[in-house]
Formats: C-alpha cells, sequence, structure tokens
C-alpha cells in the first residue's frame, strides 16, 4: 500500500509542469528531481524496516515469556516515527552519494 501509494505520488509528479514562477522562489526542476528520488528511496527504507521491526516483535510473542504489548508497542512506534526516520534516511544516503546535485 506504501509503494502504490508512493508509485502515485511519483507518477503525479513527473506529469506535471512547473509553474513559470509562484509564490515560493524556489526551483521547480531540481525540487521535483529531489521527490521523484528521494520518494521511491523512502518508501522502500520505511517497508523494509517496518517488515524487520514486524519479524522482530513476533520473536518476541515467541520467547519464553512472550510480551505482547511489547512488541505491539515497537510495532506502533515504528510505524509513526518510521516515515520521517525512512524520508531523511534516503535524502541522506542520495546526498552523500551525489545524486541530488
Amino acid at each position: 500500500m506504501v509503494l502504490a501509494g508512493v508509485g502515485l505520488l511519483v507518477l503525479g509528479e513527473s506529469a506535471t509542469p512547473c509553474p513559470p514562477g509562484g509564490l515560493l522562489a524556489l526551483d521547480c526542476g531540481g525540487v521535483q528531481r529531489v521527490a521523484l528520488v528521494v520518494a521511491p528511496l523512502a518508501a522502500i527504507l520505511y517497508v523494509a524496516l517496518l517488515s524487520a521491526v514486524v519479524a522482530w516483535s513476533r520473536r518476541l510473542a515467541r520467547r519464553p515469556n512472550p510480551d505482547s504489548t511489547g512488541g505491539r508497542d515497537w510495532y506502533v512506534l515504528a510505524v509513526v516515527i518510521g516515515v520521517p526516520i525512512a524520508a531523511l534516511l534516503a535524502f541522506n544516503i542520495l546526498a552523500g552519494l551525489g545524486w541530488l546535485g
């Protein structure tokens, strides 16, 4: 679902032309290029990291003294803070590789 949403975002963003001026003094082509590169990587990182948290919380439930509430709490925490962390991580990875210009 996350990957499909980002796919629709990328399709919509790549189909829209940059307006000639506007309220923000941003380079539209540069911002659009960053969005088209960072958003898919952020979605992939989010799904991968969330899958790792789900696997880890399932292992918590299978221990001799299961901690089901702890696993659920970690899952909720990962869902809530995972989106901004995945976006920042994707931006930093791509900036470090020099792909953002």
